[in-house]
């Protein structure tokens, strides 16, 4: 079993705003430790690729990665097999535009027995996307990703450094080879033309070498179709009032920042938005950053937009328990008996405007396997912010994360690899032994503040 270090080292978490120097330590209990350790495993991004792929794509790259500076070119023109699957699953299966605009860098560095191959990459006002591969050809890096998801050491775009405190998805490719996909979050008022973006990677996996590249891209094409807006919009919660300050939306995605000065609580916001078609834009993740003496926190919401999306409905809400939440804090509602032994849909209404699809259940020796999706406004959700399920069997609430010994922890983790490999589906794995009577239901997202009368609109000029 993978302990809790390994699976910080797995997991696709955004750290962009984080300032280590205003960190409070604090104790943690089991099972605060449990639950976000359900929570990490919710959010690894692993799938095994075979390795004569991979040695494929790192031959034909090294051929094109001779001179120092390449500039990079939009993949179409060149033929390299650069749409791997964390490109196509977490990119260009949101936004078909992500084709029109992702650029092949074709570039190999070697050194010390480690190779590291940059195939792509992307960019715009709002993020970086670096799409690469590192093979380490001394030892096993399987169960040791945290070196590659480091990369890069340094980062410099048109000769000014770039933070490179970033999130990022993975797939393990064998045991010795990982593919990244980082996403460096930035803010540009106006994009230059060009960005020649250096990278300097001089220490991994125990080795001091020269993994460095340079790489120019292009962007000026996305740079016409980019459009900003000063909002200047105040959102008054709690006796906190919060500043909207700007929304920039360019082709691939959309940012809204803002900020607050507070008394006694710190208050975040966060945003629902639908496209002019009523699709959902996706969260593409959230950081802040705060100063306890000056009281003032920034916030930033990133979001994957939709193809050709011109118009974006926004909804602001914010959770009552701050960032770390507390389900304790809200009620259960009614439950309703499920029959394991054959599937029937359930919709669970938790308001008028909100319900959970439960669209199958499986079971699989001791455990119930439960998958299962959001809806807000008769909307399917890919982030549900206020949809929190519970199953009882024989009258005790097997979802309670502290019930669970080491070994049922082992079992449960190993079911949610069998059945969502990708992590995309929600899904809940409880043990119910030989229990018959098995109940579900949700709670009531009381919690959760939607701000439906602070709703606006942006459309593109």
């Amino acid at each position: 079993m993978k302990d809790i270090y390994e699976l910080l080292n797995e997991a696709n978490i955004d750290v962009t705003e984080i300032d280590v120097n205003k960190i409070e330590e604090m104790e943690v209990s089991e099972i605060e430790r449990k639950r976000g350790k359900k929570k990490l495993m919710a959010s690894i991004k692993t799938k095994k690729r075979t390795s004569k792929k991979v040695a494929m794509v790192a031959s034909l790259v090294i051929i094109i990665g001779t001179s120092s500076i390449v500039v990079a070119k939009p993949t179409w023109a060149v033929n390299l097999p650069i749409i791997g699957n964390l490109i196509q699953k977490d990119l260009i299966d949101v936004n078909s535009k992500y084709e029109d605009y992702i650029q092949a860098v074709g570039q190999t560095k070697s050194d010390q027995g480690i190779d590291i191959t940059f195939e792509s990459a992307v960019a715009d006002n709002n993020i970086l996307n670096l799409s690469f591969i590192v093979k380490n050809n001394n030892e096993s890096i399987e169960n040791n990703i945290v070196d590659a998801m480091l990369i890069p050491t340094s980062l410099k775009v048109n000769g000014e450094k770039v933070s490179t405190a970033a999130g990022g998805s993975h797939e393990i490719i064998d045991t010795n080879t990982i593919r990244v996909l980082k996403n460096v979050k930035w803010d540009y008022n106006k994009l230059p033309d060009k960005l020649n973006v250096g990278i300097e990677i001089s220490e991994i996996y125990g080795k001091k070498g020269n993994w460095g590249v340079n790489f120019a891209l292009d962007v000026k094409e996305i740079r016409k179709d980019t459009y900003v807006e000063k909002l200047d919009r105040v959102i008054n919660i709690n006796g906190v009032d919060i500043k909207l300050d700007k929304l920039t939306m360019t082709p691939l995605t959309t940012n809204i920042k803002y900020s607050a000065k507070y008394k006694d609580e710190e208050q975040y916001l966060n945003f629902v938005i639908f496209d002019e078609n009523g699709v959902e834009v996706k969260n593409n993740g959230y950081g802040f950053s705060g100063d306890g003496w000056t009281k003032e926190i920034e916030g930033s919401c990133d979001y994957i937009n939709n193809a050709n999306v011109e118009q974006l409905n926004i909804i602001p809400f914010y959770d009552k328990n701050g960032i770390q939440g507390n389900i304790n804090m809200e009620n259960k509602l009614p439950s309703t008996k499920m029959n394991i032994g054959k599937y029937s849909p359930v919709n669970l209404k938790i308001n008028e405007d909100a319900s959970i699809d439960i669209n199958n259940w499986i079971v699989d020796g001791d455990f119930l396997i439960v998958k299962y999706s959001c809806r807000y406004l008769d909307k399917v959700m890919s982030r549900g912010f206020l949809h929190r399920l519970y199953i009882e069997a024989d009258g005790k609430d097997v979802s309670k994360l502290d019930n669970y010994a080491r070994e049922d922890d082992e079992a449960r983790e190993a079911l949610y690899r069998k059945y969502n490999e990708n992590y995309l589906d929600s899904m809940e794995v409880v043990k119910i032994g030989d229990s018959k009577n098995i109940e579900i239901g949700c709670y009531d997202g009381s919690s959760i503040v939607i701000l439906k009368d602070e709703a606006f609109t942006v459309t593109k000029k």
